[in-house]
Formats: structure tokens, C-alpha cells, sequence
């Protein structure tokens, strides 16, 4: 992957990912690190379009927390 060609919100989302994923003590960036970072962007737009489609933005961002860190691969 090209970092560089990541538009401007992208790069955002994956850093703040790394940097909680770091915060909270896990050496890993993974999947749900990315995830809890577009649901607190200051947009919303992930909780947008989750509403958008008729989802319950709530319960998908409850079901999503990273793991604790002895548990990460």
C-alpha cells in the first residue's frame, strides 16, 4: 500500500488508529483500532453512514473495541 495516495481523511483515520492502538498498549495495528477511529472522527461520518442504511450506529461501535492487549495477536 502507498500511504501517500490515502486522501487526507484516510491518512487521519489511520493514524489516530495507530496512536490509540499504541495508547492502550497494543504493538499491532488491527482492525477494530481503524474502526473506533472513524466512529470518533469529527465528522461522524461512519456513524452517518451506518444511520443512513438503516443501522444502529450504536450497537455496531459497542460491538468493536479492540481487544485487551495480551490478548492481540
Amino acid at each position: 500500500m502507498d500511504f501517500e495516495r490515502y486522501t487526507e481523511r484516510a491518512k487521519a483515520a489511520v493514524q489516530s488508529a495507530q496512536t490509540s492502538a499504541l495508547a492502550s498498549g497494543h504493538p499491532q495495528l488491527l482492525p477494530e483500532h481503524l474502526f473506533k477511529a472513524l466512529f470518533t472522527d469529527r465528522d461522524r461520518l461512519a456513524l452517518n453512514l451506518i444511520r443512513a442504511a438503516g443501522g444502529n450506529p450504536e450497537l455496531a461501535h459497542a460491538s468493536a473495541s479492540p481487544p485487551p492487549p495480551s490478548a492481540a495477536p
